[in-house]
């Protein structure tokens, strides 16, 4: 086998970013080249030269295999900073979202936006609290809606801030880790996973249109219009990934 035949068979048993397998083939054939010259300074052939390196090193199943095994640990804390990226990502929009319910409130109103379901049995106890809190409202209909909105933008708006906050501390303590480059799945993983969650929101907005039983019809639209758009963003990593060089 030459170096070459064995660079060869150690690529295509090789997996992982293309960064590190491209590292990895460089700094063996620089280490089997280095090899086989000392072998020929020492009087062999260059044919018998590389065989001899190449035994001394190992076979290529067996360097691919000790090069995925310490590359594990790098993977797993990579993996953790995707994850970090994602969490964070999804909680700007969920943030975004519950300002852009808003901005929908102002031109389709408070009740499509934050509204009661249609029909609804509303609880008299309900009622009373949502008059109370919302002293300005001329119908248990209109104060329900200005509670859930103001409900809505605290605890969407507040649980980014916090949930960013947390995610702030987690990507500080990885940044101190060695880590690989990010997988190239992950931005098929976010494509994945925000474009499931986009469809399945506007489906409940649908299904608020011509079934009523959800809350706040606008609310499923913006939710389910932002994670499509984080969607996009995803797609469009993932086709800058695959496209041929």
């Amino acid at each position: 086998m030459t170096i070459e035949e064995y660079l060869d068979e150690l690529l295509a048993r090789s997996t992982g970013p293309a960064g590190e397998v491209r590292r990895l083939l460089v700094e063996t054939e620089a280490h089997l080249r280095d090899a086989a010259d000392a072998e020929v300074a020492a009087g062999l052939d260059p044919a018998a030269a590389q065989q001899r390196a190449i035994e001394r090193f190992g076979s290529p199943r067996a360097v691919a295999r000790a090069a995925h095994r310490a590359r594990r640990p790098f993977v797993v804390v990579a993996l953790a900073v995707a994850g970090v990226r994602m969490a964070a990502v999804g909680l700007v929009a969920v943030g975004l979202s519950a300002l852009l319910a808003r901005l929908l409130a102002v031109f389709a109103g408070t009740a499509f936006v934050y509204g009661l379901p249609a029909g609804a049995a509303v609880p008299a106890g309900s009622c009373a609290h949502w008059l109370v809190a919302q002293p300005a409202a001329t119908s248990c209909a209109r104060a329900a809606s200005l509670e859930n909105a103001d409900d809505t933008l605290l605890f969407r708006v507040g649980g980014a801030v916090l949930g960013l906050l947390v995610l702030a501390v987690a990507w500080a303590l990885l940044r101190r880790r060695p880590r690989a480059a990010t997988p190239d799945y992950v931005p098929a993983m976010g494509l994945t996973l925000f474009g499931v969650a986009g469809v399945v929101l506007l489906l409940g907005a649908y299904w608020n249109f011509y079934v009523p039983g959800l809350w706040g019809r606008g609310l499923w639209l913006v939710a389910g219009a932002a994670a499509l758009a984080v969607a996009a963003g995803y797609g469009t990593a993932l086709a800058h990934r695959l496209r041929p060089v």
